[in-house]
């Protein structure tokens, strides 16, 4: 396993910048929220069809999670559903980037921020709250590389690779 810190994160962020403009949101498993940004990439699914994903994904598997607009609550983990994603949650990512992804170890928590390209930091938060050993999001960027973060250990990665990602980025 591969630890990375909030600076490391950053650095991924930056050097992904032009991937990471939101154009899809939805939910899957419950309250797992699910937010594809960047360029589209094809994967073929198990049952042969073909679907558009991002060429960055981030995916909230914590149980417990809020999102705020400008302060004010719009969802959370216990009251999400598809509808709500559909009608409301979706306004508020479309077009905006993701700006920064943080773990807090003090709180088990990891904090996402997500704004206009020359918008507000702060504008929509999201912070997962995780216990024990749980993992609180995972994020796949462009070049392959699965990083999640868990609620004990921060940011790990165990090498494992995304190859419709890998052969995308490197067909770049």
């Amino acid at each position: 396993m591969k630890n990375y810190d909030n600076s490391d994160l950053a650095t991924l962020l930056a050097k992904f910048k032009g991937h990471l403009t939101c154009w899809q949101v939805g939910l899957s498993l419950g309250s797992f929220l699910y937010f594809h940004m960047g360029g589209n990439l094809p994967e073929r699914t198990k049952g042969g069809s073909v679907v558009e994903i991002g060429s960055t994904i981030l995916v909230l598997e914590s149980d417990e999670w809020t999102i705020t607009w400008q302060g004010k609550p719009i969802a959370d983990s216990d009251t999400i559903t598809e509808d709500l994603v559909d009608r409301l949650i979706f306004k508020y990512f479309i077009g905006k980037s993701l700006k920064s992804i943080e773990y807090v170890n003090e709180v088990k928590e990891c904090i996402i921020n997500f704004a206009d390209e020359g918008g507000t930091p702060g504008e929509i938060i999201i912070r997962l709250k995780g216990e024990a050993d749980e993992d609180m999001c995972t994020i796949t960027f462009p070049d392959g590389t699965i990083i999640v973060c868990n609620a004990k250990n921060g940011f790990l990665s165990d090498g494992s690779r995304s190859d419709v990602h890998v052969a995308a980025y490197s067909s770049d």
